[in-house]
């Protein structure tokens, strides 16, 4: 019996070792289904000074942020029907414009006077200070075959060279031009790839309906994913690939909306925008050029903007970079002279980890005959910024 057990426990030892494979991780499950599941998170500390030319007065604020938490799920296949849903959380959100808000905004934020809110890009039901911190950014159904994509639903908007997601952009802080264009649009858009150099786009979106949202007793201001006004705003874009590293992008939003003083479709808005981007090993630069119109019985409000980018890639870890721009605002109707709003931005990026960014601003703003500055109709603004951004 005792020789029989030795010769049993011997044989088990030379038997193979059965190893059970680990669970597959929920990456590795949606990849496999075809799903995307992408994100990022930021936080900054900001320091901002603003002083009125003539010593007119000043302000300064120090602060710790939240800025946002994003997190998109889709599944876009090339061939068929696919979705994506995309969803912004943070103060950037509770701001209004996707970027920093001063904490005296209640009393006159600086940064919303010297970067402006254009009219296409209310996007949040308790939009502005104080507001939702969640936002719905975007979700939509597309359908895809050849050439030719078709999406339906809440979708980002084609205007700009900056884009409401900290972790795809060059810089900590926003553009002028970036507060002056579309965020957001509910509505249809069709897009086909005439070639691979050429793609064609048009859309029918609701229009914005933030001015009369108080006359009907409703939080103001609402997102355009609400239609008070039977008019639509038409998109139509054309993106070019003309040479490798070349990308040309032009899009224009035209819209008859509702205006508080004259009752719905007495606003006429458009919004034409340009942007060229060119790239050559770690050098890359990048123009974007905005006009804007504004017409009622009784105004004609323009906007120019131009923004200039470059960036270089120093090493596989630090990157440095500047933009700069130039504004004027008016109205051809009620006179008076021209609003000038004008910034300098210098960019340092360090990657300090695989998916973790440190990106620092130092900038310069300045405004010219702005009334709505509480502290004098001109004045400047020094901004230092330090992000950290975790990609996922």
């Amino acid at each position: 019996m005792r020789k029989n057990i030795i010769v049993a426990a011997a044989s088990l030892a030379f038997l193979p070792v059965v190893s059970f494979a680990a669970a597959p991780t929920l990456t590795e499950v949606l990849d496999a289904s075809g799903v995307s599941l992408t994100g990022h998170a930021s936080g900054s500390w900001a320091y901002n000074h603003v002083t009125a030319n003539g010593g007119g007065g000043s302000l300064t604020t120090n602060q710790f942020t939240f800025d946002q938490a994003q997190l998109t799920i889709s599944k876009l296949p090339a061939e068929g029907f696919g979705a994506s849903v995309d969803i912004y959380a943070g103060q950037d959100v509770a701001g209004g414009t996707y970027n920093y808000v001063d904490p005296f905004a209640p009393i006159a934020s600086v940064p919303q006077n010297i970067l402006p809110t254009g009219f296409y890009n209310k996007y949040s039901v308790l939009g502005g200070a104080g507001g939702s911190e969640v936002v719905l950014h975007q979700a939509f159904v597309q359908y895809a075959s050849g050439g030719l994509t078709v999406i339906g639903g809440k979708f980002a908007t084609l205007a700009g060279y900056e884009v409401a997601a900290d972790g795809s952009n060059n810089n900590a802080t926003r553009s002028i031009l970036f507060s002056q264009q579309a965020f957001t649009l509910t509505g249809v858009r069709v897009g086909y790839k005439v070639s691979d150099m050429a793609t064609l786009y048009v859309g029918l979106s609701n229009s914005v309906t933030a001015p009369i949202v108080p006359l009907l007793g409703l939080p103001a201001p609402l997102p355009n994913t609400y239609d008070f006004d039977p008019q639509k705003t038409v998109e139509v874009g054309v993106a070019l690939a003309p040479i490798k590293g070349l990308a040309i992008n032009v899009t224009d939003y035209r819209g008859t909306e509702v205006s508080a003083a004259n009752g719905p479709g007495t606003a006429k808005n458009n919004l034409l925008d340009a942007v060229v981007s060119y790239s050559i090993g770690d050098l890359s630069f990048a123009y974007n050029g905005d006009y804007n119109t504004s017409k009622t019985a009784g105004s004609n409000a323009k906007f120019l903007g131009h923004a200039l980018y470059a960036n270089y890639q120093i090493t596989s870890k630090v990157r440095a970079g500047v933009r700069g721009e130039l504004t004027n605002a008016w109205d051809s109707v009620v006179g008076g002279p021209k609003v000038k709003r004008n910034e300098v931005t210098l960019t340092g990026d360090y990657a300090a980890a695989k998916n973790f960014n440190l990106i620092s601003d130092v900038r310069y703003a300045s405004v010219q005959n702005d009334g709505a500055l509480f502290i004098g109709p001109d004045a400047h603004q020094t901004s230092f910024v330090l992000k950290a951004v975790y990609k996922f």
